[in-house]
């Protein structure tokens, strides 16, 4: 996000960029498809992440 506010990202976002690899780049993507195994939905994990991290969007210097 040009601003670099986790209060503006939504999870249409981070699903539709979630496929390219210079996105969240350390993020180990096999690791984060298996949750699905767990019975949770891809989608519902990124709600789930974004959230929490939106929640402590200030200590992580992504406030707006």
């Amino acid at each position: 996000m040009p601003t670099r506010t986790l209060a503006q990202v939504r999870v249409k976002s981070i699903k539709k960029k979630f496929k390219d690899k210079a996105f969240a780049r350390g993020a180990n993507r096999e690791q984060i498809r298996a949750i699905e195994e767990l019975g949770i939905e891809l989608n519902e994990f990124f709600e789930i992440a974004l959230q929490g991290m939106q929640e402590i969007a200030a200590s992580l210097d992504l406030a707006d």
